[in-house]
């Protein structure tokens, strides 16, 4: 197994983030879970608003049901959220298209795994409820060549 750079794909988190601080105006888009959803805690708008308000320029604030993969054609695009309240999170969880996968144990929900492609456990972890949130960060880019950074929060009230 290679170190951790390795197994979660990343090009560069760091990277990635510096480029998002310096895009130009409207190229990069926020995108937010679902604000009526109860697992979208507040933490996830509070990392949202920390990296957005670095960026030198005005970028692009949505909800994520509000928009079409067309629209992000061209852009970097920031997920926001869980996989319960965030429905682009959800969907590329669920299809496996980010590279790390985020899996909650149905007869232990305060038990989680990241999971690889090929669904072997990469990582496992607990949260204590009530008294701690985590945080999934990972980079990509998909097959048409957009990048993502997606941060996806477990939190004690859920995921």
């Amino acid at each position: 197994m290679g170190n951790t750079v390795d197994w979660l794909h990343r090009f560069g988190v760091s990277v990635v983030v510096g480029d998002i601080v310096r895009s130009p105006t409207n190229s990069v888009y926020f995108l937010y879970g679902d604000p009526n959803e109860k697992t979208e805690l507040e933490f996830d708008a509070t990392s949202a608003g920390m990296l957005y308000s670095i960026c030198e320029n005005e970028q692009i604030q949505r909800f994520a049901d509000t928009v079409n993969s067309s629209e992000m054609s061209g852009k970097t695009v920031c997920l926001f959220g869980n996989i319960r309240g965030n429905k682009i999170i959800a969907d590329y969880n669920a299809n496996g298209i980010l590279p790390v996968v985020l899996w909650q144990n149905p007869s232990s929900p305060n038990s989680f795994e990241l999971r690889n492609e090929s669904s072997d456990t990469i990582y496992g972890f607990n949260i204590d409820p009530g008294k701690n949130s985590t945080f999934v960060v990972q980079v990509f880019k998909d097959p048409e060549n957009i990048t993502y950074l997606v941060v996806c929060s477990v939190d004690w009230k859920g995921m």
